[in-house]
């Protein structure tokens, strides 16, 4: 697979993934779907957890990235643009 990347990356076209899977150096563009797609996180255990299995999931909602900050950079800069488009700004 080593040296496909750029292969892959010119034929995928429009493409659903979440926001912590884009790179920092993304090459391509991306939007925000509007309206926005939201999905429900959930963690299952087959039984009763101990106290460092319930912290997990607790820690994960406390500190899970899921808009790390470079994607959240590029897309307010991207609804500004768009903004100044459509309002003449």
């Amino acid at each position: 697979m080593a040296g496909q990347e750029g292969a892959f990356r010119d034929a995928l076209g429009p493409t659903l993934v979440p926001a912590d899977t884009i790179p920092p150096r993304f090459a391509g563009a991306f939007l925000r779907p509007d309206p926005p797609l939201r999905r429900q996180l959930t963690g299952y255990t087959r039984t009763i957890p101990d106290p460092v299995t319930s912290s997990f999931p607790e820690t994960l909602a406390e500190h899970a990235p899921l808009m790390p900050a470079h994607v959240a950079g590029c897309l307010r800069t991207a609804d500004r643009a768009a903004r100044r488009l459509t309002t003449g700004e």
